[in-house]
């Protein structure tokens, strides 16, 4: 069966008991009665940061909420229709995501399936510039300490427009939203300047703040034992870059995007630094507590936790660094394709893989 982006969907209309609606309201629609869930738990993770606050939520109240939201959801009546480039439509279910802790969510969840028959499925995902004063100030600023540039990180909150984005100073950590650095790496993959790391997508709207994107459902590179070498070349891809991803790392979201090319479905909140030191003291670090913790957890993935396995991950990514490195490929590469607002004509190229 082809997959849902090589069938080249046209057009896509999602529906909220029988009321076609937009994407964004698709999505706070679907998540808005987790909002007392996630305000509670912004407020314990934000007291624990600063020291001295109590985590957590009484559990059972936090379970009740997510067993009555899952029981309302499932009631309802949610479809999209999709209609491909050959002529024909297909009905699919839109499913929301349910496999989290609502104990340690702190944002509405962003994906919503979509599940058609025999095994045909996509993802819909809302990438998205998250909320300075609730997210970004009391939730990740703490976490990345006081190598914080402040300034560099508000261009996307003060002027989101069609300018270009100025990095960091040297020795600092910026972040940078999603919806920016998937259409940066758009356009590095359209020019040939590196190869894809992240999942092939049809764009079906954005705002000032949100990019909605539908993808097709990604092989886990824990499912198919990817290659040191495959993993070493996407993590070498962001290094050379100036990219990490120790805020929201997870070895769950390394998925083969294209040929046997892993990649990550899920760039929420990377970071940015010209500091080499910077990206070995902390993403490098990160990297292999993931692994660590992947070997652990995982059942297939045992290997990953191995002292010679990590070594050979680590030689890697340095040696694919270099080469990038050779072919005039660095930090301050990606501030030649980044805007600081959203554009989604970058992707008017990508409606199928």
């Amino acid at each position: 069966m082809n997959s849902f982006l090589t069938r080249k969907p046209r057009e896509i209309t999602l529906h909220w008991n029988g009321d076609e609606v937009d994407p964004g309201t698709l999505f706070r629609y679907m998540y808005e009665d987790l909002g007392t869930a996630i305000r509670q738990n912004r407020i314990s993770i934000s007291a624990v940061l600063r020291e001295g606050g109590i985590l957590g939520a009484c559990a059972s109240d936090l379970a009740r909420m997510k067993h009555e939201w899952e029981t309302d959801i499932s009631s309802r009546n949610l479809r999209a229709n999709v209609a491909f480039n050959d002529g024909s439509r297909s009905e699919y279910r839109l499913v929301p995501r349910t496999n989290f802790d609502i104990a340690d969510l702190v944002k509405i969840p962003n994906v919503v399936f979509l599940q058609g028959e025999g095994g045909d499925n996509a993802v819909l995902r809302e990438a998205r510039v998250y909320s300075w004063d609730k997210m970004v100030e009391p939730l990740y600023i703490p976490r990345i300490g006081d190598t914080f540039d402040r300034e560099a990180s508000r261009q996307f909150y003060d002027s989101p427009n069609g300018e270009p984005v100025e990095p960091e100073a040297y020795g600092n950590i910026m972040l940078l939203p999603e919806p920016q650095v998937i259409g940066a790496l758009k356009e590095m993959y359209d020019t040939g300047v590196i190869s894809r790391v992240t999942p092939h997508m049809r764009v079906i709207g954005s705002d000032a703040t949100s990019l909605w994107y539908v993808r097709d459902h990604l092989q886990l590179c824990r499912d198919v034992r990817a290659e040191p070498h495959d993993l070493a070349r996407y993590f070498a891809t962001l290094h050379a870059l100036g990219l990490m991803e120790f805020l929201d790392r997870s070895m769950e979201h390394c998925a083969i995007v294209e040929g046997i090319s892993v990649g990550n479905y899920d760039l929420d909140f990377v970071t940015h630094t010209q500091n080499s030191c910077i990206i070995s003291s902390r993403d490098m670090e990160n990297l292999n507590q993931k692994l660590d913790q992947e070997g652990k957890e995982v059942a297939s993935a045992g290997h990953l936790a191995t002292c010679p396995y990590k070594r050979e991950i680590a030689g890697q990514i340095r040696s694919q660094v270099d080469r990038l490195q050779e072919r005039g490929i660095n930090e301050l590469s990606i501030f030649s394709y980044m805007t600081r607002g959203i554009e989604p004509n970058k992707f008017r190229t990508l409606d199928a893989a």
